[in-house]
């Protein structure tokens, strides 16, 4: 295997940002001004593969980030 793999992946990602981000939609609920404000947090967020390999990396924290 010649990338990193997803459980891999998520092993960094969760604690670094996904697992807060999933606490806060969840606290969010339905409301409008909380869901504007964690979409714009959302959008501030940059990630980095410093392998610059296959981009599995990359591939992986943006389908996390809109699922």
């Amino acid at each position: 295997m010649h990338y990193t793999s997803v459980p891999n992946i998520l092993k960094v990602l969760n604690p670094l940002f996904l697992d807060e981000l999933r606490v806060k939609l969840a606290e969010a609920g339905d409301n409008p001004r909380t869901l504007l404000n964690l979409r714009k947090r959302m959008a501030k967020i940059r990630v980095f593969d410093p392998a610059c390999g296959s981009g599995n990396f990359l591939v992986i924290a943006y389908k996390e980030m809109r699922a």
